[in-house]
């Protein structure tokens, strides 16, 4: 995993999942980056509804984005509409995609972080 993959505020793991910090992306940090495998029980944390074996995230009125983890196929609908995307495989994947496409943080539901 690669620093430039971040954003200040994305899970990753060491021991348990944290959030990265500013200082973990300087060139001199020794932070060592593993990224966190996007389970049901992340996606479900995220708010995520499932729906056959299609978890879906609402994005704004009408657009949801839409994750299978048999496949990891992922895609945005919107209305009728389906754009597939690239697939998502770790949490700061999806949490990086959350923002650019709504401007927002993508929260945990509850404060207790998932298992990893």
């Amino acid at each position: 995993m690669k620093a430039n993959e971040l954003r200040i505020g994305n899970l990753f793991q060491t021991h348990t999942p944290i959030a990265v910090e500013a200082w973990m992306l300087l060139p001199e940090s020794n932070v060592v980056f593993a990224p966190i495998p996007l389970t049901e029980e992340w996606l479900i944390r995220f708010g995520a509804e499932l729906e056959d074996e299609w978890y879906d995230i609402n994005l704004v009125e009408d657009m949801s984005l839409t994750i299978c983890l048999r496949t990891k196929e992922t895609g945005l609908f919107h209305d009728v509409y389906y754009t597939g995307l690239r697939n998502i495989n770790y949490v700061h994947q999806l949490q990086n995609l959350y923002f650019a496409l709504t401007g927002s943080e993508l929260e945990l539901t509850e404060n207790k972080t998932p298992s990893i």
